[in-house]
């Protein structure tokens, strides 16, 4: 399901709105150029249709694309308390976005 599949699961399931910050996500080289010249997995429509209604996009394309690819470790995601954020983080972790208030869907920013 990808990231955005995933993100959707956890949100729908936990009724808020998972935002993800493009910006913040973690991308191997050349993997944003690639994504926004129009390549696509075969996984990306059935992808895009899962969650089709449930995902609110701001940001490029590119990042949309790698934000459904099946391959970006959806499966990692964790929600964790806002307190405990830093020290994920001082430990190698990245925070990619939060979960707010709101109808649960996913917002791509």
């Amino acid at each position: 399901y990808g990231l955005a599949g995933h993100g959707w699961e956890m949100a729908d399931r936990s009724g808020v709105r998972l935002e993800i910050e493009s910006a913040s996500l973690p991308l191997y080289e050349g993997a944003l150029q690639i994504a926004r010249a129009g390549h696509r997995t075969g996984g990306d429509p059935r992808n895009r249709a899962y969650v089709e209604g449930h995902v609110e996009t701001r940001a490029d394309d590119g990042f949309v694309a790698l934000c459904m690819d099946p391959q970006t470790s959806g499966g990692l995601l964790a929600a964790v308390d806002p307190s405990a954020v830093d020290a994920l983080v001082a430990d190698g972790f990245v925070a990619v976005g939060r979960f707010t208030a709101g109808v649960p869907g996913v917002v791509i920013l």
